[in-house]
């Protein structure tokens, strides 16, 4: 006598890490007082978590659909979705205000991070990079590639030629 096995068919495989994905955002909900999230819903019909203290201010409302990276799967199998920057993209060069340089270490002789904001005056500082002629002076602006975006904040390789030529 053959039995009936039952299939599982798990639809979260469907959905890879690193991958671009489009979500429609249900609604806002609160999960406690400080704990506001999008409730998000995949194709396969899968409900997601995203906290709003991230991403306020990317203009995200009920009822849009958002396209997303699969950031990462946790060991529990909780997904991690980063929105799309609405002004930035990854791997592309943008102008950021300078305000200053730091060495790093302090010691340094050559290598540094730079302090750098946005139009919108958010700050930032670049990853490190190295100097071989010195830091020229009255700079106001350099051009930083957005090596990352994670949780809305940029991760910004500095790549201006007038600094590390």
């Amino acid at each position: 006598m053959f039995t009936r096995m039952k299939v599982f068919n798990d639809k979260t495989l469907l959905l890879r890490q690193g991958e671009w994905y489009d979500l429609k955002i249900v609604r806002v909900m609160t999960i406690a007082e400080d704990q506001i999230y999008y409730l998000a819903r995949d194709k396969n019909g899968l409900h997601h978590l995203i906290p709003v203290k991230y991403y306020s201010n990317y203009g995200i409302r009920a009822g849009d659909t958002v396209k997303c990276r699969l950031d990462r799967i946790n060991c529990q199998g909780r997904f991690f979705f980063e929105p799309e920057h609405p002004v930035y993209r990854t791997g592309s060069v943008y102008m950021f205000n300078l305000h200053g340089f730091i060495k790093c270490p302090p010691d340094s002789k050559s290598i540094y991070t730079a302090k750098v904001s946005d139009f919108e005056g958010t700050g930032y500082t670049t990853l490190e990079f190295e100097v071989s002629s010195g830091i020229p002076g009255r700079i106001s602006s350099v051009l930083c590639r957005v090596e990352l975006i994670k949780k809305s904040r940029l991760r910004l390789r500095l790549v201006d030629k007038r600094i590390l030529s």
